[in-house]
């Protein structure tokens, strides 16, 4: 049975086993995504027999399997994924010392949890820490909040102006207009100030 030596071999090499939960999460979710759903439904595909023909050892978890109800044509292995090794030694090595680096952040981050109790984990993850960067929206929203900002100071600045309150050299200083170092106004900058104030 061809199954049974594809599970065979993911049993004994750890890149057979990773390759066949690959090919099962990409056959699924070119299932669930080809433009053709009419043919392709992935409702009526036996996950089970596609997950014994590729020899794995259990189903990758994943949101189309947790709804899917056509398992029962498949049987989880005995053999713990965990400890299935890599036949390359140096890929092994690799994984192993990824393993131990992952042991000690996990305790070091367990240690931390302990000694400060009255921190809530939540804004542990809200802070973007040197590890952990912003997204994309976040990074928008950010600079909008700051463009926003330096618009309210200008904004503000120029109605202390109005009345009189600062000079026009503070103004232009403040703004940007003119570096404190050049005390010369050029016309431009005159003409821009004029327009701001009138």
């Amino acid at each position: 049975d061809v199954s049974a030596k594809a599970r065979a071999l993911a049993e004994s090499d750890r890149d057979i086993m990773e390759k066949g939960a690959r090919a099962f999460v990409s056959c699924v979710r070119a299932y669930k995504e080809h433009h053709c759903s009419f043919i392709f439904r992935l409702p009526e595909l036996n996950l089970g027999l596609l997950a014994g023909g590729l020899g794995l050892l259990q189903v990758p978890k994943m949101s189309e399997t947790k709804k899917a109800k056509s398992f029962r044509d498949f049987e989880p292995s005995e053999v713990d994924p965990g400890q299935v090794k890599f036949k390359d030694k140096s890929r092994e090595k690799q994984r192993q010392k990824n393993l131990r680096d992952r042991s000690k952040q996990l305790e070091g981050e367990e240690a931390e949890a302990a000694s400060a109790p009255g921190m809530k984990k939540n804004n542990a993850k809200q802070q973007p820490g040197p590890t952990q960067k912003k997204t994309a929206m976040k990074r928008r929203q950010d600079q909008d909040s700051q463009d926003f900002e330096e618009l309210d100071e200008e904004y503000r600045l120029l109605r202390k102006l109005k009345g009189k309150k600062i000079t026009e050299k503070e103004f232009d200083e403040a703004t940007g207009l003119i570096d404190e170092a050049h005390e010369d106004l050029s016309t431009v900058s005159k003409k821009k100030r004029k327009k701001m104030i009138h």
